[in-house]
């Protein structure tokens, strides 16, 4: 029998002049697996709906489930899920005290830079949305980001862990602490940009963001907005109902090109079961029309299944280090342009009103005219998360 000799090493990361240290195990077994400390976790747990009620509504000295009741609103359910989100926690604190986890429990608010660098993982508690929150403030390719979705029965949490496993958190627990799991770096996105702009959280008790220093091999007219997109970014008139005037230029289609839009989304892997899917996903009934006009006699059966295949082919892996781009209601532009496609990097300049950079749907940039953005990917800008099988 082989024995394995693992060898402990501390990482030292360098990303955006910030530093991160983060401890592996590596094994010399045959699997060659890598096993991330996971002796101090951060939390990071979902701002409930009722939360941010009981924090913004004016209640005016009144009892708050009486005012919501009175303004129409469904209590029953709030506070149902909120409880639901309680009981959750709870189960994942008894969980990491059982297996010896040093842990930290934060809100939104509470979740900072240094709080991300005292742990050796951040585990989220909640859906996708808390995920890419959690996303935001990672910004090495070591630190390990784990999602258990709180609510399995209603939220789908394409970026969290299996359903399963929020039936089970002793069971995943023990697997992610021994290391039984798989790696998965997924793409995210780097955005530089060439122009003034301020940031907007899309939540208003979320505090601004600013941009930061730019690294000395960066052009200086640029400079690196802080978050990484892990899902995608929206570019285009903050107003939807305006059209978007935008220069697109991409390393498939070099010439600039003027487009008129309803805006672009540019997305990773990760994102393309988000709201790039949503935007190119065909229905049954398209794809039987389009059938007919080709003068194609087609059963109900094949519909469905050209309908399926056309839809799956829209997702790819989260670790490909391609981008897919999405022209939404191109108005006019050049008949070469394609309203769709993969790219390594593309360049983004505004010719909009009250233009936005909208990173995962959380942080707001504005894009004033005659301002240039570029996006593209990197290896050292990936996600460190996991999976279970």
């Amino acid at each position: 029998m082989t024995k394995t000799k693992a060898l402990k090493l501390n990482i030292r990361v360098v990303l955006f002049g910030v530093i991160s240290s983060r401890t592996i195990i590596m094994s010399s077994s045959t699997s060659s697996s890598i096993k991330q400390e996971f002796s101090k976790v951060l939390v990071l747990k979902k701002y409930t709906r009722y939360e941010k009620l009981s924090k913004t509504y004016d209640t005016d000295g009144r009892d708050l489930k009486v005012c919501l009741q009175d303004s129409g609103w469904d209590v029953s359910k709030i506070v149902a899920s909120h409880e639901i989100q309680q009981n959750f926690e709870n189960a994942v604190k008894t969980e990491l005290a059982r297996a010896n986890i040093e842990y930290r429990f934060v809100t939104k608010n509470e979740y900072t830079e240094d709080q991300v660098q005292w742990a050796d993982a951040i585990l989220t508690l909640g859906g996708d949305g808390t995920f890419l929150q959690a996303a935001n403030k990672i910004r090495d390719r070591c630190t390990l980001l784990i999602g258990f979705n709180s609510m399995p029965e209603t939220s789908t949490g394409h970026l969290c862990l299996p359903k399963y496993y929020s039936q089970n958190l002793k069971e995943a627990i023990t697997k992610i602490k021994e290391g039984k799991y798989k790696n998965l770096h997924r793409t995210r996105i780097k955005v530089s940009l060439r122009g003034s702009t301020s940031s907007h959280y899309l939540h208003s008790d979320d505090p601004p963001s600013r941009p930061r220093t730019l690294p000395e091999n960066e052009p200086k007219d640029f400079q690196i907005l802080p978050e990484l997109a892990l899902n995608d970014v929206y570019v285009g008139e903050y107003n939807s109902a305006l059209v978007s005037k935008l220069i697109i230029s991409t390393d498939q289609t070099p010439p600039a090109q003027q487009v008129k839009c309803s805006g672009m989304c540019i997305n990773t892997g990760s994102g393309s079961t988000a709201w790039y899917y949503t935007i190119n996903k065909l229905n049954q009934a398209k794809v039987a029309q389009l059938l007919c006009l080709a003068g194609i006699d087609a059963s109900q059966s094949k519909v469905a299944d050209i309908t399926d295949k056309y839809n799956k082919s829209l997702q790819f892996s989260p670790d490909d280090s391609r981008l897919a781009f999405a022209i939404r209601d191109m108005i006019s532009g050049d008949e070469t342009m394609p309203e769709t496609g993969y790219v390594q990097s593309l360049k983004i300049k505004s010719m909009c009103t009250n233009g936005a950079i909208m990173i995962d749907g959380n942080i707001g940039y504005d894009f004033h005219p005659g301002a240039e953005i570029c996006l593209e990917t990197c290896r050292d800008y990936d996600l460190n998360t996991i999976e279970l099988t």
